[in-house]
């Protein structure tokens, strides 16, 4: 068999990793090796990193599996997601602009965390761009790349194990599957529940079970599946049963045993279509079968050998590289090396339009590199113009508290004291203490900064005799 492309999938799980390799030839997609590695649990914190990358370090020299194709999956419990929001507008430089609101959505600084995303849905009308903010802290991050650099491995991406369970069911689906699917990844201690819709991940979330009972933890999946299915798709009602409009549920992972999923096809608990391989894995081009427990990671192997829905990549730019297609190059060299054979048959008229073709090649490439500066130059003035364009726009759009609160210390007297301070949407609600509340509506209409303020409550005496005041004022530049 000639093998066209190889990748390695190593997933990371809470305390256990999963290594799969496939290899893509002409006519199929083979799981050639995989390899389950649980952590011993006697050995010490100290000591794990250092087994795992001889274990890795074993596997590659053991199936004789090179380094230029890896990549990497992580716990979904070390990420952060956020599904956000933004105006149409800022879609040229959105990575730009998510950086410059990045610390509305998350509760740590840009420099302590690594993030990518992902375009989930354009809505022309609304003018509104959906996406999907996966976020991993650096600390976390760089233990991981640290095991693998001490194998001797750079991976080519690094993203959470949901995305990777998901672009294995989206692959092999092919687009069919119109109805929400629940992609339920069952691990000895806990769960994932991944919904899966229009042919984008909807939602993810992990969870501990709390119950080593089957009964009790079909119960627990079941509740989470309804829960989850109203926060992913909260303009849809949850069908349950054969229907058309049923949704179905996928289950995967180590804690997938047969007796758990005739316990949960068969529970009263909730009743809906339980998905097996065999339904779509036609779709994969796979030469042999796989237990379910590899979904997840032939999903992450799967991205170094053709196109997936979901591209999420947390690794750092600096550290990123570009695929090797060695497999592809030797067969695209044979093609052209076999072409010039034939064309050295030819008659002398065409080996003269070819030496004649060279020259005007040579000519062109002489003047590329000129060609090539001059473009780059445009391209990066027309980047600046739309960064600006857009960072101002959404700068203008909304005040800055710093630039509120600076007026209010212009405008009101010393004697006030301001206990509440809300800003929404071009409006402040104000509450504190002052000396005399009466004047304070006549100080801030009068700045150029506030308009139609109105107390919102009557003033009361409070503390030392001082009068309690409530403000409410909009903010509009005169």
């Amino acid at each position: 068999m000639i093998t066209l492309q190889s990748s390695l999938g190593i997933q990371f799980g809470k305390n256990y990793l999963r290594l799969v390799y496939l290899k893509k030839s002409l006519k199929a997609v083979a799981l050639d090796a995989h390899a389950l590695i649980h952590f011993p649990s006697d050995l010490p914190a100290e000591d794990v990193e250092k087994y795992l990358s001889q274990r890795i370090s074993e596997f590659l020299k053991a199936k004789n599996i090179g380094k230029e194709n890896i990549w990497i999956a992580l716990p979904r419990n070390d990420f952060l997601l956020r599904f956000i929001t933004l105006p149409l507008s800022v879609e040229e430089n959105l990575r730009d602009v998510i950086r410059y609101e990045l610390e509305k959505y998350i509760p740590f600084s840009e420099e302590d965390i690594y993030f990518d995303f992902l375009s989930l849905e354009r809505d022309k009308e609304t003018k509104k761009l959906k996406i999907l903010l996966s976020v991993i802290r650096k600390p976390v991050l760089e233990r991981y790349l640290s095991i693998l650099e001490n194998a001797g491995i750079f991976p080519l991406g690094v993203e959470m194990s949901s995305t990777a369970l998901a672009n294995f069911f989206l692959i092999g689906k092919n687009g069919t599957e119109e109805n929400p699917v629940a992609l339920i990844n069952v691990e000895r201690h806990g769960f994932e529940v991944n919904w899966v819709g229009h042919g984008m991940l909807t939602y993810s979330r992990a969870t501990d079970f709390y119950s080593e009972e089957s009964h009790e933890q079909i119960a627990q999946i079941s509740q989470e599946i309804r829960n989850s299915f109203r926060v992913g798709f909260p303009l849809q009602v949850f069908e349950q049963g054969e229907g058309k409009g049923a949704s179905g549920i996928f289950l995967s992972g180590d804690g997938t045993k047969d007796d758990l999923i005739a316990c949960f096809a068969n529970s009263k608990e909730i009743v809906s279509k339980v998905l097996f391989p065999e339904a779509f894995s036609s779709h994969l081009n796979f030469a042999t079968s796989f237990p379910l427990s590899l979904s997840a990671g032939i999903g992450l192997a799967l991205k170094g050998i053709c196109r997936v829905p979901i591209e999420v990549n947390l690794l750092p730019p600096h550290l990123r590289k570009k695929i090797k297609k060695t497999g592809l190059h030797l067969v695209f060299s044979l093609v052209i090396a076999m072409l010039a054979l034939t064309l050295t048959w030819g008659i002398s008229s065409i080996v003269k339009e070819r030496l004649q073709l060279r020259k005007v090649e040579r000519e062109i490439e002489a003047l590329k590199p000129d060609f090539l500066a001059v473009q780059k130059t445009q391209e990066e003035a027309q980047d600046i113009a739309h960064r600006i364009e857009s960072l101002t726009s959404i700068q203008q759009s909304e005040f800055s508290k710093l630039e509120i609160l600076k007026e209010l210390s212009d405008i009101l007297p010393s004697s006030v004291w301001i206990t509440e301070f809300h800003y929404n949407k071009n409006e402040l609600d104000l509450a504190g203490f002052a000396t005399s509340a009466s004047g304070l509506i006549a100080n801030l209409d009068g700045s150029p900064l506030f308009q139609a303020s109105e107390f919102t409550a009557p003033i009361t005496r409070g503390f030392e005799g001082r009068e309690y005041f409530r403000i409410k004022t909009k903010i509009e530049r005169k």
